[in-house]
């Protein structure tokens, strides 16, 4: 490859790092007036009630695939035949839907009382859970062929179930850092409360703090992509699912955003966490088998 083009590559990247710098620092000035403008009523609507429940479910579709893929290889060890292997997958199955649920239980996900906010909450998380029944069943059907104890495969898999493990560890430890470090007041807390508010990248070390930054929610939407990983070199479906995934990311953003619970700045540096991690998890999986090597 010739020099020029790769200049044109970190070029290209460097403009458009700078363009979303000034993007944030723009946005950031405006954080709290784009929070005052918004009608404290939307947050209390079908729509947010759903993109609330969707960002507490859906990381739970990846985990299971990795998990999954990780009990498969640990089975292979143990040199047992594919009907052994076949009811240790069903029992797992079995206990993570179970922890599932009963999480989500004591999430008061299933409260169930007479206002639309509570029957939507309650609707979409019996049916988040009848889809990921669906998507449990589905990913033992398509990749049945892993259960054999000849097949290559697994490792192939094994590969990208790090990859996405990787991806979703680090994405999750640098919220949970960043929250404990700024301890930003939600827009609610700031607008309705009273309490003070804080720019972005403040840090907030006060007794009143907040969990604002960044959106948890927001970065469990885009955990979502780590099943890109298990596509392999199919385009079109990659295309299909990536456009899916960051529909859904950007409509629980603004679902965040218009319950208050998070300010806009909170919303889009979650998306750019994603957008760091998805990519830089991939390059240390492939450091890692390349000093195997």
């Amino acid at each position: 490859m010739s020099k020029k083009p790769m200049l044109k590559n970190k070029y290209l990247i460097l403009t458009l790092f700078l363009v979303i710098l000034t993007f944030f620092i723009l946005t950031s000035i405006f954080d709290l007036k784009i929070s005052k403008l918004i009608n404290e009523n939307l947050n209390k609507t079908w729509f947010t009630s759903i993109f609330d429940t969707y960002g507490r479910i859906c990381l739970f579709f990846p985990i299971y695939l990795f998990l999954f893929i990780f009990l498969l290889k640990f089975l292979s060890y143990l040199k047992i035949n594919r009907n052994a292997k076949i009811v240790y997958v069903i029992l797992f199955s079995l206990i993570y839907f179970a922890s599932i649920t009963i999480f989500l239980y004591f999430k008061k996900q299933f409260s169930f009382k007479n206002n639309s906010f509570d029957i939507s909450k309650f609707s979409f998380s019996i049916f988040l859970l009848v889809l990921l029944v669906i998507f449990i069943i589905f990913v033992n059907i398509y990749l049945r062929y892993l259960f054999d104890s000849e097949n290559n495969y697994i490792n192939i898999y094994f590969q990208q179930a790090l990859s996405a493990t990787i991806f979703i560890s680090l994405l999750f430890i640098n919220v949970g850092i960043f929250k404990i470090l700024f301890g930003r007041n939600r827009p609610y807390d700031v607008l309705i409360e009273e309490e003070n508010f804080q720019w972005l990248l403040q840090i907030n070390f006060s007794k009143i703090r907040g969990s604002s930054f960044p959106s948890g929610h927001t970065a469990a939407a885009g955990a979502m992509l780590s099943l890109i990983y298990f596509l392999d070199n199919k385009r079109v479906s990659k295309i299909i699912l990536t456009t899916c995934i960051f529909s859904l990311i950007l409509l629980t953003g603004i679902s965040r955003v218009l319950m208050l619970k998070h300010f806009l700045t909170d919303v889009l540096f979650s998306i750019l966490l994603v957008s760091i991690y998805y990519f830089l998890s991939k390059i240390i999986v492939k450091k890692i088998y390349e000093r195997k090597k």
